[in-house]
């Protein structure tokens, strides 16, 4: 697998940093009993970092303030910031549906960094970032078909879109119990640190080695614009 980045990308979001990890020999059962004690100790983690917080004092925290700064951009908020919220103020616990998912999306709540899945088996060779013209169009997760926004970040392969920052996922790629093999994406907007994106990903690679024991980092690409 290659990941590269355009240099349209770069000279428009300038600051930012994108990455990639590739996973194989990985696993993705419903759960995994290893994993549990870590995905309990992010929960407790959430709770005790934001006691006291309330839905603003979190929006103005670092890194979620790098991305509600973009994302109110395009006249959205950041969707990982009310997902902490859940998980931090109101209690509620991380899913246990499948395991290799809940690798990752237990260190995005923890890190507060955007972080995407694909089935490497299942997309091309070369994952490129580039800035939308908003002339793109992408079936999403859901179903529906959209344009991207005009300077959104997202990512292709050879075949098409895989993700963009605000409209999420394509429907192609995703992640399925059968997956054994994982490409983990992350975005992140000016103001956030490569070594920051680069520590989030060693940490998701090891929650990965907690449920597939023979998981093995094949590939680990961070990239500043």
């Amino acid at each position: 697998m290659r990941f590269v980045a355009t240099e349209r990308w770069a000279q428009a979001r300038p600051g930012a940093v994108v990455a990639c990890m590739l996973v194989t020999g990985a696993a993705n059962p419903s759960q995994a009993d290893a994993l549990e004690n870590r995905l309990v100790e992010i929960e407790q983690e959430l709770r005790a970092r934001y006691a006291g917080f309330d839905r603003a004092a979190i929006r103005t925290s670092e890194p979620i303030a790098a991305y509600d700064r973009y994302y109110r951009g395009f006249g959205q908020t950041y969707h990982v910031q009310h997902q902490i919220e859940s998980v931090a103020l109101k209690g509620k616990s991380i899913p246990r549906r499948a395991a290799l998912v809940e690798a990752a999306f237990a260190e995005e709540l923890n890190s507060g960094l955007l972080t995407a899945m694909h089935d490497a088996d299942a997309i091309g060779e070369t994952i490129t970032v580039d800035v939308a013209t908003g002339e793109e169009s992408v079936e999403l997760d859901n179903g529906k078909t959209v344009q991207l926004d005009e300077n959104d970040m997202y990512m292709r392969d050879e075949r098409g879109i895989l993700t963009s920052v605000v409209r999420g996922p394509a429907s192609y790629g995703l992640v399925t119990p059968e997956t054994t093999s994982v490409a983990v994406c992350v975005y992140a907007p000016d103001g956030v640190s490569a070594d920051s994106v680069r520590m989030h990903l060693e940490r998701v690679a090891a929650n990965m080695q907690l449920v597939a024991p023979d998981a093995r980092v094949e590939l680990l690409e961070v990239v500043s614009a």
